[in-house]
């Protein structure tokens, strides 16, 4: 069955609870209908893994550069990746923010411009944006200098991806994440969701709709629908990272 857009799954919430185009304004509003169709998909995205959510972002890595703001609709974190200077795949590895910090004391120093070419000159000062003047003596300048080269782990805070070490050179780098993907709207009309699992929008919209006030005798049938499709979901995500094989799971083999 083909899937349904942005429009046609607003049309579809209302033509389910009966609402017509008399009272649709005052039951259910096109914006209303548009708002409770964003929020279960929300829901839904920040509660899974779920393919539907799956993103990447590009990321050049400029040299003594050491944070980057994460994408705007990050959710949870996959795996952050770039090619090293040997060619091969480097895998930067999360790590919890207090263990960062131990393990790069210096990481809040060189996410501030300039303090990595500060370092590398054997130290001085240099004057901060938001005011007064850091001081980098030879001592710190040598350790500071110690984490600047290629990435191996990272954490997130403040919205931000923190490397370790500081990047030493430019490289093209990759976020894979899941994330929350931008709302629907006039102009975001569909996207694997609405194309794959619009029937799950639709129920799970039938029932947070008559969480506002409009009353209907099938909400146990919309939530128990709602709820089968999401355990097939939740399913097709497990078979899809455990049994990639390209064969029915019911085919014996040989």
């Amino acid at each position: 069955m083909a899937g349904k857009t942005f429009p046609e799954l607003k049309e579809a919430l209302r033509s389910w609870l009966a609402i017509d185009q008399e009272d649709d304004e005052e039951r259910l509003s096109d914006a209303v209908a548009g708002d409770i169709i964003n929020i279960v998909r929300r829901d839904y995205l920040r509660q899974r893994e779920s393919r539907l959510g799956e993103a990447t972002s590009v990321y050049t890595l400029q040299p003594h550069t050491s944070c980057y703001l994460y994408p705007a609709d990050f959710s949870k974190p996959r795996k952050f990746w770039y090619v090293n200077s040997k060619g091969g795949v480097t895998v930067v590895k999360w790590m919890d923010k207090d263990q960062f910090d131990t393990t790069y004391p210096y990481s809040g120093l060189l996410a501030i411009p300039g303090v990595a070419d500060l370092a590398l000159e054997g130290g001085g000062s240099i004057e901060l944006e938001g005011g007064g003047t850091l001081v980098l003596t030879a001592q710190y300048a040598a350790a500071v200098t110690a984490e600047i080269g290629e990435p191996c782990n990272y954490t997130i805070w403040r919205g931000q991806l923190l490397l370790g070490p500081c990047p030493s050179t430019e490289v093209p780098a990759f976020f894979d994440y899941w994330g929350l993907r931008a709302d629907y709207s006039d102009t975001n009309l569909s996207d694997r969701f609405t194309s794959e699992a619009w029937e799950y929008l639709l129920f799970a919209g039938l029932v947070k709709a008559t969480e506002f006030g409009i009353e209907d005798d099938r909400v146990p049938l919309w939530q128990a629908e709602a709820s089968k499709i999401k355990d097939a979901l939740d399913l097709e995500d497990t078979r899809q990272h455990e049994t990639g094989r390209g064969q029915s799971q019911s085919t014996e083999p040989g």
